[in-house]
């Protein structure tokens, strides 16, 4: 059934069926060879829809959230001091709870803000996908590991490539995670009316003081009052 918000979920309903007669006392031989009229009187109680399954094309509303580096920003910048980072293992832990009975496809968006202004020419995108749960009862838990190598990823946690290591080099003031969700319109769901619907998302960011080689820091200032003889 396709409808549109407002519309109506309007078909034909065929009823089947056959009519007796219980403990009734006719003589047939006076029916014999007349015509019968038969008045059916039916009804229908309200029909209460406790569970759809079929196929969903939604947008779930844009997720903003933001990540504060800007006192990490402040203490490895300054007047002289240059540094370039090179984390080697860092990463977003994401972990989603819901009990949607819809599949969900997510694109994942993470910009790096610099002196008060969004740079999206750096940002990093990432595609993320949540299964359904069968029924509204059943809560799904679904952890992602967010980076650039697998290798650190712990059992239980879904790897999810992204160049987190490239926008975090030079360290912005924050991090926009941006998602964009939507249901998958060519997978299966189910739906309960009268179910209440939950979906939660908690997220850990994670920059182990490891870096590569890549790293380095580099502090210039001029000294003045010097001899002559040094130079």
């Amino acid at each position: 059934v396709d409808f549109s918000k407002g519309e109506d979920i309007s078909c034909d309903i065929v009823i089947d069926g056959s009519v007796s007669m219980s403990n009734a006392s006719l003589d047939v031989d006076k029916w014999l060879g007349k015509d019968l009229d038969v008045k059916v009187k039916a009804a229908i109680d309200d029909i209460t829809i406790s569970r759809l399954t079929g196929r969903m094309d939604y947008k779930v509303d844009h997720l903003v959230e933001a990540i504060d580096l800007g006192e990490f920003a402040e203490a490895i910048s300054g007047e002289g001091l240059e540094a370039e980072l090179d984390f080697c293992r860092a990463h977003l832990m994401l972990e989603v709870k819901t009990n949607l009975g819809v599949a969900v496809d997510a694109d994942m968006m993470m910009v790096p803000y610099y002196d008060g202004k969004a740079d999206e020419s750096k940002a990093v995108k990432a595609g993320l996908s949540l299964s359904p749960s069968a029924s509204a009862a059943e809560t799904r838990t679904t952890r992602f590991w967010i980076a650039a190598s697998p290798d650190d990823c712990p059992a239980g946690y879904e790897f999810v490539e992204a160049d987190i290591l490239g926008i975090l080099r030079d360290i912005p003031e924050k991090l926009e995670v941006r998602l964009a969700a939507g249901t998958d319109p060519e997978s299966d769901c189910v739906l309960e009316p009268s179910a209440e619907y939950t979906l939660s998302a908690a997220y850990r960011f994670d920059l182990p003081l490891e870096f590569g080689e890549k790293f380095c820091v580099t502090f210039k200032d001029t000294l003045s009052g010097m001899p002559d003889i040094v130079g």
